[in-house]
């Protein structure tokens, strides 16, 4: 691999969205045709299964654009482990997909313990993250910081109520990228929040609408037209703003 090569990172990338993105971008590369490299991160390499099935396909095809790493984001040291086999290499786009939803619970039922796992997960991992590796991405041309969030993190939106775990963090993870977006505009690095819709996956439940497929065409495109003058963007999938 060299440094002239587009690098992009995912995270949670053994299933769902995180899946979906590390295919499309190893098949189907970046705007205007460009292929691109993919170093796809997930906890436990090993299991994963479907992304293993993945990089065997990607073999077959006679292509070396993609790379499985072991990282679990809430570890530090695990964090560090994966940050330091990147060394000074310059990073295009880092893609926070790592979440997790965690128990729905109505208020007087609400896991304390839980809520800091989520919020650790959602909020604090891929802000760390994102801190960590940030001189990688300041050193590409174009660099960017996407995380994945939800528009149920979206105050303006929330007419349901619930939620608890899963909409404080991602409102907490919003607040805390807008911040990262205003810190590092002048160094010439984008920061946006998208979220993917109600996507068919195991996390999206069986009243999901959007299918992964349709859902990461439609996140590949947003994250390839934001540029630095939209930096702190709240989108969806289709590159619509969403209210805070």
């Amino acid at each position: 691999m060299n440094h002239n090569s587009f690098y992009i990172i995912i995270t949670g990338a053994s299933r769902g969205i995180g899946l979906e993105l590390t295919k499309q971008y190893v098949f189907n590369g970046v705007s205007g045709g460009q292929s691109c490299r993919v170093i796809a991160a997930c906890r436990d390499p090993e299991n994963a299964q479907q992304l293993q099935a993945l990089a065997h396909e990607v073999s077959r095809k006679g292509q070396n654009n993609l790379v499985i790493r072991e990282l679990d984001v809430t570890n530090q040291d695990s964090v560090q482990a994966f940050v330091s086999t990147l060394r000074d290499r310059p990073i295009d786009v880092l893609i926070n997909n790592a979440g997790m939803f965690g128990p729905n619970a109505p208020l007087l039922d609400v896991d304390i313990d839980k809520w800091h796992e989520v919020f650790h997960i959602n909020c604090m991992a891929p802000v760390y993250l994102s801190q960590q590796l940030f001189e990688n991405v300041r050193q590409s041309q174009i660099g960017k910081i996407v995380t994945i969030s939800s528009d149920m993190g979206s105050i303006g939106l929330n007419e349901g109520g619930g939620a608890y775990l899963y909409r404080s963090s991602k409102s907490a993870l919003n607040s805390a990228m807008y911040s990262l977006s205003l810190d590092v505009k002048s160094m010439g690095v984008t920061v946006m929040m998208l979220h993917p819709g109600h996507v068919i996956t195991d996390m999206g439940g069986p009243n999901a609408k959007v299918p992964v497929q349709e859902s990461v065409e439609g996140l590949r495109r947003v994250i390839d037209d934001t540029n630095l003058d939209e930096t702190g963007a709240f989108k969806n999938w289709l590159g619509e703003s969403l209210p805070w």
